[in-house]
C-alpha cells in the first residue's frame, strides 16, 4: 500500500532516504509493532499479557504502522540499487506528505475491520500476496549487490530479470517457512 501511495503521489525514482525527522517517525511505528508483537507473543507463551491485552485490532494497526514504514524504506532503496537512471532526492521531501499515506493506511484499516463478512481466504490471499511482492523486492535488491550488478535497469526489461529471480527466491522461502511450521505444529 506504501509503494502504491508514493507512485500515486509522484514520488518517481527518489533514491534518497526521508528525512532524519520522519525516519524517527517510521522507527516508531515499526518500534510499536515490535512492543505489541512481543507482548503478544509473551501472552501467548504465558497465558498472561506483560504490559496489556493484546487484540486484532491493535495487532492491525501495528502491523498497518511496520507496513508504511518498510515501504517508505524500500521504495527509494528499490530504486538507488536496481535502475540506472534516478531522481537523487529524498522520498517524502515534505514532510506533510506522510499524512497522505497514514490516510491511506488508515482507509486500508476500516476496510479490512469493516468487511466483517469478507471471506477468511481473500484476507489470507492479500496478506500472502503483499509477503511475496516485499520479499521479492527484497530479495532482487540483495541479489543485486550480491552479484555488483546494481544500476544496470534501463527499463522494464532488463529489471523484469531481477525480479524475477526475487520471485523464486521468494517462493522457495515462503516454501521453506511453510514447511517447517508444518513441521514443529506436527502437520496442523
Amino acid at each position: 500500500m506504501a509503494w502504491l501511495g508514493l507512485w500515486i503521489m509522484g514520488q518517481g525514482r527518489r533514491c534518497r532516504l526521508p528525512s532524519r525527522r520522519l525516519g524517527i517517525v517510521l522507527a516508531a511505528l515499526a518500534g510499536a509493532w515490535a512492543v505489541d508483537g512481543l507482548n503478544s507473543f509473551i501472552q501467548l507463551a504465558n497465558g498472561k499479557a506483560v504490559l496489556y491485552q493484546p487484540t486484532n485490532t491493535l495487532r492491525l494497526v501495528t502491523g498497518l504502522g511496520l507496513g508504511l514504514s518498510l515501504g517508505v524504506i524500500l521504495y527509494p532503496l528499490y530504486h538507488q540499487i536496481l535502475w540506472r537512471q534516478v531522481e537523487e532526492r529524498p522520498v517524502l521531501e515534505r514532510e506533510g506528505e506522510i499524512g497522505w499515506l497514514f490516510l491511506a493506511e488508515a482507509g486500508l484499516g476500516a476496510a479490512i475491520l469493516g468487511w466483517r463478512t469478507a471471506p477468511w481466504w481473500l484476507w489470507a490471499w492479500t496478506g500472502a500476496g503483499a509477503v511475496l511482492v516485499v520479499l521479492t523486492v527484497v530479495n532482487a535488491l540483495l541479489l543485486a549487490l550480491w552479484t555488483h550488478r546494481e544500476g544496470l535497469a534501463e527499463g522494464w526489461s532488463t529489471l523484469l530479470p531481477s525480479l524475477g529471480l526475487g520471485l523464486a527466491a521468494a517462493l522457495v522461502e515462503m516454501g521453506a517457512l511453510a514447511w517447517l511450521r508444518r513441521l514443529l505444529t506436527g502437520g496442523a
